[in-house]
Parts: C-alpha cells; sequence; structure tokens
C-alpha cells in the first residue's frame, strides 16, 4: 500500500514541476517581447538620430568630411561638394591625401588629431577638382567604436580663401606702412586704448630702447598711473591732437601728432608721430631774445629821430623869428610843419607795441590838431571832422600819408577861409572794395581852388611834394572844386 501512495505522488510532483517551467517560459517570452519591443524603439530612435543628423550634415554650410584610420573618405556632405568641386560618388572612399596642396598634410592632420584627441581652428590649403588652391580652416575630432578604439576622424572645415586674402592685403598695407614709418626721420609709436605699446619704429627705438608691450606711462614717464596730459581718452574718442611734450628725463622737446588708427578687429589705437624739436625751441628762445633787444634798439632809434627832427624844428622856428620876409616866414613855418608830421610818426612808432605798424587813425588826429594850434585857428571858426577807420600802415606808407595830410589841410587853412571866414575841413580814410587800396579825402567848404590854376603843374612847394608822394605810393589824385575844394 505504501508503495502504491509513493508511485501515485510522483506524476503530481512532475506536473507542478512542469507547470513551473511553463510560467519561468511565459515570464522569458514576456521578457523577450518586451526588449524586442525595447529594441525596436531604440532601433527607430537611432534611426531618427541618424536622420536628423545627416540632415545637419547635409545642410551644414561647413563641410563635414569623415576619414577613416586608413585616411579614406567615409563621408563628404554637400558644403564640401560645393567649395571642393567633387561630388560624394567621386571621393567616398578614396584617400583624403589627393585633397592637399601638400598631401603630407593628411598624415600631420591624422598624427595631431590622435595626439590631443581634437583638433581647433587647423588652416591648411586644400586643392578643388580644377586645381584651384582653396584655404580653409579645420576643426576635427576622434572617433571611437564602442571600446573606445579609435576608427576615424570627423573633420568640420569651412572656406577662409577670402579672408585669407584680405588678411594678406591688410598685412602688406601693414608692412608698407611699417616701411614708410621705419624710414622716417621722426618717431612714431601706437599704443592700445589700454596704453600698450604696440609699435615702435627705429627712431624712437634708438631714443627710448624697445618697449613693445609695456605700458606706455610706466616705460616713457616713470609714472604708475596715467599722465595728467594724456590725449588717449581724447585720440579713442576721434579726436586728432596736436602738442608739445617735454622729456625731463631726455631733457629734449618734443611736437607731437596723436591720431586714432582703427585696427583690423575694429579696435582703436592711438598713432603718435614724434619730431625732436628741441634745437628749433632754443633757436625760437635765442630768435626772440634777439628780437627783443632788436625792438629796444629800434624804439630807441625812433625816439632819438623823433628828438633830432624836433631840434630841427626848432631850429627852423627859432630862424623864422629872425626873417623880415613874410614868405620867408611861411616857408620856414611849412618846413616846421612837415617836419613835425615826420617827427610825430617817429614818437607813435616809439610808444606803439607793433614797431613796424601805424595806427593812421590817432595819427591823422594829433596831426591836424598840431596844424590848427600852429595856424593859431579858433576852433569855433573853422570845425574838423575826422572819419579814419582804424587801419595800420606801414612806416613808409604812413610818413607819405602824413605829408599830404599836412600839405593839404595847411593849403585849406591858408587859402580856403580868408578874413576868418567860418568853415570846416573833413579828412577820410577808408579801405576800398577791393580791400588792396585805400582812399584818402582832404576836402573844406570854403574858398575854391582857382579854376584857372592846373594842381598838377604849380610852383608851389607843397602842391608838387603831394603830387611827388602819390606817385610814389602807386596812387592817383583827384580835384573836385564842385563844393569846395576836395582832393
Amino acid at each position: 500500500m505504501k508503495g502504491e501512495d509513493k508511485t501515485k505522488g510522483q506524476p503530481i510532483h512532475e506536473l507542478v514541476e512542469l507547470r513551473q517551467r511553463v510560467k519561468d517560459l511565459e515570464t522569458c517570452l514576456d521578457m523577450r517581447k518586451r526588449a524586442e519591443e525595447a529594441l525596436q524603439v531604440s532601433e527607430m530612435q537611432l534611426r531618427e538620430t541618424k536622420d536628423y543628423l545627416d540632415d545637419v550634415i547635409k545642410s551644414s554650410a561647413d563641410a563635414i568630411v569623415v576619414v577613416d584610420m586608413e585616411g579614406r573618405v567615409r563621408s563628404w556632405n554637400k558644403a564640401a561638394e560645393d567649395y571642393m568641386g567633387y561630388t560624394a560618388s567621386e571621393v567616398i572612399g578614396r584617400s583624403n591625401k589627393k585633397f592637399f596642396a601638400d598631401p603630407e598634410e593628411a598624415d600631420r592632420i591624422m598624427e595631431l588629431v590622435l595626439r590631443a584627441g581634437e583638433l581647433k581652428n587647423y588652416r591648411t590649403v586644400v586643392l578643388r577638382k580644377d586645381q584651384k588652391p582653396v584655404h580653409i580652416s579645420m576643426s576635427a575630432a576622434l572617433l571611437k567604436d564602442k571600446n573606445g578604439v579609435p576608427i576615424g576622424t570627423v573633420r568640420v572645415s569651412r572656406d577662409i580663401t577670402k579672408e585669407v586674402e584680405l588678411e594678406e592685403k591688410i598685412k602688406e598695407e601693414r608692412d608698407n606702412l611699417n616701411l614708410i614709418f621705419e624710414n622716417m626721420t621722426d618717431g612714431v609709436y601706437s599704443v592700445s586704448n589700454e596704453y600698450e605699446v604696440e609699435f615702435m619704429n627705429k627712431v624712437l627705438i634708438d631714443e627710448f630702447g624697445i618697449q613693445v608691450g609695456g605700458i606706455c606711462y610706466e616705460v616713457f614717464h616713470k609714472r604708475e598711473e596715467p599722465c595728467p596730459r594724456c590725449k588717449n581718452p581724447e585720440v579713442m574718442n576721434g579726436k586728432t591732437v596736436r602738442w608739445e611734450w617735454h622729456s625731463r628725463r631726455k631733457n629734449k622737446t618734443y611736437d607731437l601728432i596723436e591720431t586714432p588708427l582703427k585696427n583690423v578687429d575694429g579696435t582703436l589705437s592711438k598713432l603718435t608721430i614724434f619730431r625732436d624739436i628741441t634745437e628749433r625751441k632754443r633757436a625760437e628762445i635765442q630768435i626772440k631774445a634777439s628780437l627783443r633787444e632788436k625792438e629796444i634798439l629800434l624804439r630807441e632809434l625812433h625816439h632819438r629821430v623823433k628828438n633830432n627832427l624836433q631840434i630841427i624844428s626848432t631850429l627852423l622856428y627859432l630862424q623864422s623869428g629872425y626873417s623880415k620876409d613874410k614868405e620867408a616866414f611861411e616857408m620856414f613855418k611849412d618846413s616846421q610843419n612837415r617836419i613835425k608830421s615826420m617827427a610825430l610818426i617817429h614818437d607813435k612808432l616809439y610808444q606803439f607795441k607793433d614797431l613796424g605798424k601805424i595806427d593812421i587813425a590817432e595819427y591823422i588826429r594829433e596831426l591836424v590838431t598840431d596844424l590848427f594850434h600852429s595856424y593859431g585857428v579858433e576852433p569855433d571858426g573853422v570845425k574838423l571832422k575826422i572819419d579814419v577807420h582804424e587801419v595800420l600802415l606801414g612806416v613808409n606808407t604812413a610818413i607819405s600819408c602824413g605829408l599830404i595830410i599836412n600839405e593839404l589841410v595847411s593849403n585849406s587853412l591858408k587859402h580856403a577861409f580868408p578874413d576868418g571866414k567860418e568853415g570846416t575841413i573833413r579828412i577820410e580814410l577808408f579801405r576800398s572794395v577791393n580791400e588792396n587800396t585805400f582812399t584818402l579825402i582832404v576836402c573844406d567848404n570854403g574858398v575854391s581852388f582857382p579854376e584857372d590854376l592846373d594842381f598838377r603843374n604849380t610852383e608851389t612847394l607843397g602842391l608838387q611834394l603831394v603830387i611827388m608822394l602819390v606817385k610814389k605810393l602807386k596812387g592817383t589824385i583827384e580835384l573836385d572844386r564842385s563844393r569846395g575844394t576836395e582832393f
């Protein structure tokens, strides 16, 4: 009975075990199904990612190329086709060496990427399909498999031919500019906005030593901060400045021209041109001292000439007192007035700050006032009107004008107002419209100049002197008798 019970229990045990195995199998199948579904999702995501990356690579403005470890091209996007001229089908599977102007460049790039894991902004030259060289800037990264083993490189590059040509042109211009600077006799240097010395030509290097890279106020002035007179702020605002600087260390004076200099990157620097004017400044000091000495001597000369003329005038006055002939007395008096007119010029030159020019307005007023006093004219009898603009005349011109006025006013005082007749003498002097000539008018409203007398051909010394002086001044003289006498 016991044996039979044992035999009956064995099938039950096997059945339970079988059910467990079925259950485990169902679990495995379920897990496998889930894994397959997850794999399908991953594959779909991978395909989407790959499609996305393919789209990015195709639409990229930069050339994107994949090169395997043997140097064969494995991927070639449209941007690479555009600037290289090769289609993807023409290059994939072929060695990338043929695309470089220097075939050895392919190995150098691979070596650099293997060594550092990446390459950034590497400049090189490749050849288009038509063998035209193209300058490119390349960045590259190492590609690895899932086990970390390098399988190739991905390279991103762009055409910088125009940039390189522009840089070469700028460099050529800079080289030419530097050549000019190096051959200048003036010192030239440039300073950044941060006061860093960027350039010095040979003249300045010989004067101050090589200071490129230093801070200008430190190397030139031994200061710890910008100089109070520094023009950097003004120049950086676009202003050109010219000023003088005295170097105590060199005991020299420099004429500086500082102007903005625009750099390739758009920043501004200050370009300064130094000119050593030490000798010129010394010469100016000597010249000024010499001029002061000459000015003192010239003033003293005018003073002495005036005194001598006054002595002559006094002698004539004293001599006239011994003359019993009225005509001779008048001749002495006329000569005395002429000498006074010239002495007055020298007196004004002695007093005036400009030794070469005369304020003719003030001179005429004093001259005519002296004449009125000399002829004993009463202010209520003959009135004087003077309209003279403030004009500066040279010494010779002023003396000639003074003598002309002296003669014409003297004639008016002697002949225009007989027997105490009242009237007016008017004097005008003004610059003509063309600014190169002057007009002098001397007139009176007394007895008119005789109609039958030609003033250009008289026997009197006074009018002959007037005609001679007008010719000397390269002028003209006219007479108007309509309202008295007007010259």
